[in-house]
């Protein structure tokens, strides 16, 4: 089951969301603004006096955080339409951290830039992605989203675009806030706290602002919401089932608490178990995934079809049994549908201008949290059982004689039920510092030097995890582990695990994770000549980065098994939360920049004005080699309502740390089945058989063997991990768009002004891991290996053992791909009086033309319209949209907020439709401004005030 909007209020509580949030205030006001304050708009390194940029530019204002009360900034940043939902407060994935990320166009976190200030904020992790649980929403002024490349301004890593927080400055007196949220069941309940204080100093050359903070977000899990309390999967042609169209049938795991065995055993062995259980002969079809019933007869996992599922005696559970498939455990009732979060945060900012020409400053950022990640209990496997365990009942123990080394472990997976619900804590402590020195050159000439030092140390505790060594100690055991703990382990019994054995084979966990980041920039900008038009603006500096990036795993997480030759290769000990290898690394680049604004023609017939912008950085990366990014942007006002705006930017991203260093790590990887070099496989007995075998040889599958070759087994051996020889990926992003602003001055009417830019970002040179599973299919297909060439770009992602011939994957990172997504936004502001009030209108809405995956072998998957792809549920429709809606009178305020995401198809059952969702957000505000409550503001909302339900889809 999936769940659209992860982020979005509504995926946490599908229901109705309240908040309090009041605050405080003394005077406010913006102090004398600093001798040397520069504005710059986003995406650029020149300083402009009327805010206007060539590049499309969405502004968040803090309001928009105050009226959801949200304790992270994603949820409230995901509701616009440039952003697609990435990791946050419901992303409770195994494989990620309890970080929240930003994403804009779905293009990811590693590609999306995170700026402090038009800084790099700190990154969390080895892939240099920002976590945004770092910033308390309160501290917040505004946020700008830049779409599309700016790598020219900005360097490595703004692929997609930037996302800009600032930060409230000039601050005086002392706020107080506070919030307290909850659904309208009283539970995913959510508390923040706060106090600001700032002031100027020194006859108004010097200002500070510090703030700290607290905030705590309690957990849901699954089993809380009647949509999430059955694990849910997509069945063809079911309409009797549950869920949308009834299409849907309750299905957890198959690993379940009493066992399941992979044994492939003679067939006609098989066939005849069935038949002394009274099932006709060959009517049973053959499988190599067995369960045991109470009474020692065994019965089929199943294999999709429907009745495939049998001779199963045990109690079927009304919703969760299904004769498709055996997959009865259901994992809701302890997996997090919220994960609960806790924060302490401060800052602290300090502006002298030391003298008229000169002044100093420095920024402190802090964050102290925690985000726990709640999962069922683990699913213990691979482990083997060897044919000599005690415990095994005579009809397994037959068919375990029937194979064709019948002496040989087998393979056997398990629901560690006894171990408990597991969980991962990750406590971080991350800082931020910058210093720098800013002053005038001379006529409008400028500097700004800067260093920043930035911090992030994580510390993962997990409990519950299982050693599979361990396991396998009972399990090899000759007395069955009777000898080793209290009643030993029966495999084929649920609950067989008394606490002393619980006690052998749990393993809890600590990781301790270090970030470390320090950048140095000098800079200079001022005007290089004088045009008929204007003055030539110039602006350059100089930039170095580095970064390292060390994990110091748990000798429990990073301990591998040996390989059991002719069954099982080497894979990791850990059952539950992934293996976590030792790694570090290092990376740094000194980068060098440049960036002209000429105002070419101003005041023509015809031109009000036009502006050329251009823009070059070289980078030096000590891992990857050099790369330049560059931009051109034009800017053309005919008339004084009406602009043009373009640009064209080349941007790159360096591989990361992880990429570039991750070791690589032996496990386990799924295949289709059987093997195409199969004997008995579709492909070796299809039209290109001659073909497909010649591959089978070419790739080193034994020539003797070729006959009678035969690997049904799911899974093969293989190794993950990053690539060294990586290249940086590259991007070329153009923008078309216009903007008119009309105004009518004394009629009550503020002024409108309407957008629209047409985007479209081309990525190549894409950085990921190709699956084994699809690998081995495209290289045994002819659509994408016509030739059946062993030099096709998916048949180097394996290779065969040169004795057996069986697969061995490579999953590494490589440069394998392309992105190509293009579209249309659109903004509109308006604010007109109505009655004693003023009503103001803020809308963005975005079309998505087209989203195109580019595959290795320069094949596409369109994903515009879908939902449902990647590990996080990519959602990519056609349309969203959000309009505000706020009317204000005096001190009183109200919100109305329509959020609209159009309907999409499954991104794996394209037949499905997904409907379209709106979700409507109220609010009301009244802020005293005189009498004994001057400075008390008080806020009270309702989140998705229509119940909407969070949409359920196949993938």
């Amino acid at each position: 089951m999936a769940i659209a909007h992860r982020g979005a209020p509504t995926a946490i509580t599908a229901g109705c969301l309240a908040l309090l949030s009041s605050s405080v205030t003394g005077h406010v006001a913006s102090a004398a603004e600093p001798v040397l304050e520069d504005i710059v708009v986003t995406g650029s390194r020149i300083a402009r006096s009327d805010f206007e940029s060539p590049s499309p530019i969405v502004t968040v204002p803090r309001e928009a955080f105050s009226a959801t009360g949200a304790v992270s900034v994603e949820r409230t940043l995901e509701s616009y339409p440039q952003l697609v939902p990435s990791a946050g407060a419901t992303s409770n994935s195994p494989h990620n951290d309890g970080q929240a990320n930003l994403s804009l166009r779905g293009l990811g976190a590693n590609r999306t830039l995170v700026l402090l200030d038009g800084r790099r904020l700190m990154p969390a992790d080895g892939r240099g992605a920002v976590d945004v649980n770092i910033l308390p929403p309160a501290l917040i002024e505004s946020v700008q989203i830049l779409t599309g490349g700016a790598s020219a301004a900005y360097g490595s890593d703004a692929i997609a675009g930037v996302v800009n927080f600032k930060l409230k400055h000039d601050f005086e007196g002392i706020e107080l806030d506070g919030s307290a949220a909850t659904t309208e069941r009283g539970d995913a309940t959510t508390y923040s706290g706060g106090i600001t204080a700032g002031s100027s100093f020194a006859a108004g050359r010097g200002s500070f602002i510090v703030h700290a903070g607290y905030a705590s977000r309690d957990e849901l899990t699954q089993a809380d919401r009647s949509f999430s309390k059955y694990p849910l999967r997509y069945v063809e042609g079911l309409t009797d089932g549950r869920g949308p169209g009834r299409a849907f049938e309750a299905s957890g795991s198959s690993i379940t608490e009493d066992g399941i065995n992979i044994v492939f055993s003679n067939r006609n062995v098989f066939s005849n178990l069935f038949g002394s259980y009274g099932y006709a002969p060959g009517s049973v079809p053959y499988q190599a995934g067995i369960g045991v019933n109470a009474d020692g007869s065994v019965f089929t996992i199943g294999n999709d079809a429907p009745g495939s599922v049998v001779n199963y005696r045990g109690v079927r559970d009304p919703v969760m049994f299904s004769d498709r498939s055996y997959s009865p455990y259901n994992y809701a009732p302890d997996t997090a549908l919220q994960m609960p979060l806790e924060r302490i945060s401060g800052f602290m900012r300090g502006d002298l201008a030391v003298t008229d020409t000169l002044g100093v400053y420095l920024q402190t950022l802090y964050a102290d949290y925690e985000v726990e990640r709640l999962l069922a209990s683990a699913p213990v496997g691979i482990a083997l059982i060897p044919a000599s365990n005690p415990f095994i009942p005579a009809d397994l123990r037959a068919l375990l004689a029937s194979r064709a080394n019948p002496n040989a472990p087998y393979r056997y997976f398990r629901r560690a039920s006894e171990v408990g619900a597991q969980s991962a804590a990750n406590q971080r402590d991350v800082m931020q510092v910058t210093s720098g020195i800013r002053g005038a050159l001379g006529g409008d000439w400028e500097f700004d030097v800067y260093v920043q030092y930035g911090s992030n140390d994580r510390t993962e505790r997990q409990t519950n995890n299982v050693s599979l060594s361990r396991l396998q100690e009972l399990t090899f055991a000759p007395d069955g582990g009777l000898s080793l703990c209290d009643g030993g382990f029966d495999p084929y019994r649920a609950g067989s695990l008394s606490r002393d054995c619980v006690d052998l084979i749990a393993l809890d966990a600590t990781n301790e994770i270090s970030v470390r980041q320090t950048l140095a920039e000098a800079s200079v900008s001022g005007s290089l000549f004088e045009l008929p038009s204007g003055a030539a603006r110039i602006a350059g500096g100089l930039f170095h980065k580095s970064d390292e990036f060390v994990y110091d795993a748990d000798a429990g997480l990073s301990a591998m098994l040996p390989a059991v030759p002719g069954v099982i290769g080497a894979r990791p000990d850990i059952s539950g939360f992934a293996a976590a290898p030792d790694r570090r690394g290092e990376q740094d680049n000194t980068d060098v920049y440049i960036e002209t604004l000429f105002p070419i023609l101003a005041d023509r017939p015809g031109v009000k004005s036009l502006e050329l912008g251009l823009g070059y950085r070289y980078s030096d990366y000590s891992q990857a080699g050099s790369a330049g990014s560059y931009k051109a942007e034009v800017a053309y006002r005919p008339v004084e309502s009406f602009r043009l705006r373009g640009s064209l930017q080349h941007a790159v991203r360096a591989p990361s740390i992880e990429e570039l260093y991750y070791p690589a790590v032996s496990d386990q990887f799924e295949i289709p089945i059987p093997d195409p070099c199969d004997a008995g496989s579709s492909a070796r007995n299809g039209p290109a058989r001659v073909q497909v075998e010649a591959l089978c040889v070419a790739q080193g599958l034994p020539i003797a063997l070729l006959p009678s070759f035969d690997y049904e087994l799911r899974r093969v051996d293989g190794v993950s991990g990053g690539n060294p020889s990586l290249r940086p990926e590259e991007a070329d992003t153009t923008t078309l768009g216009l903007v008119y602003t009309w105004s009518a001055p004394d009629t009550g009417w503020r002024d409108l002004q309407f957008s629209l830019d047409w985007y479209r970002i081309k990525l190549d040179d894409g950085i990921g891991r190709w699956d084994a599973k699809s690998a081995v299919e495209r290289c045994f297909n002819g659509q994408y290996n016509p030739n059946y060439a062993v030099a096709n770009v998916y048949c180097t992602f394996f290779t065969r053992d040169a004795a057996t011939g069986h697969i061995f994957a490579q999953i590494l990172d490589r440069n394998i791909g392309g992105l190509d997504t293009a579209g249309v936004d659109a903004q509109l502001d308006w604010g007109l009086r109505v009655g004693p009030g003023e009503v103001d209108i803020n809308a963005t809405a975005s079309y998505l033309d087209y989203w195109t995956y580019e595959d290795p072998s320069n094949g596409t998957i369109e994903y515009a319209g879908t939902v449902g792809g990647g590990g996080l549920g990519l959602s990519l429709p056609r349309w969203k949209s959000l309009i505000n809606v706020t009317y204000t009178q005096g001190g009183f305020g109200a919100l109305a907020r329509w959020r609209h995401v159009d309907a999409s198809r499954d991104v794996e059952v394209r037949e499905f439709a997904v409907p379209e969702r709106d979700y409507l957000d109220v609010g009301l505000s009244y802020s005293f401004t005189a009498g004994a409550m001057r400075g008390l503001a008080a806020y009270l909302g309702a989140e998705n005030v229509l119940d909407e339900a969070p949409p359920i889809f196949p993938s």
